[in-house]
């Protein structure tokens, strides 16, 4: 695992890489708590050949391959409107490639 992270508890960003022998999972993101009456987030996720399938123990699913963009804000966890995005470029299952 590789990691940088900047920024304090209110304003915080990090790049982070995670790599295994199944796959690898990229995550640049960012997280602003404004004065304490609102919030806001901004991920990139980047899953990269992730044998998912090996991870979970569960043979019906294979590789999978995708990214994802997501941002949002509120004033809580339960008031945020949020944006999301992915395009997968390998989703196996079953022995189908999707």
């Amino acid at each position: 695992m590789e990691c940088e992270i900047h920024g304090g508890l209110d304003d915080i960003k990090t790049q982070t890489q995670l790599s295994i022998p199944e796959g690898k999972i990229k995550v640049h993101g960012e997280f602003k708590s404004k004065n304490e009456i609102e919030i806001a987030f901004d991920p990139k996720i980047n899953v990269i050949d992730l044998n998912l399938g090996k991870v979970l123990k569960n043979p019906a699913i294979g590789t999978i391959a995708f990214k994802m963009k997501a941002s949002g804000e509120g004033k809580t966890m339960n008031d945020l409107n949020a944006k999301l995005a992915s395009q997968f470029s390998k989703l196996e299952l079953n022995g189908y490639d999707f």
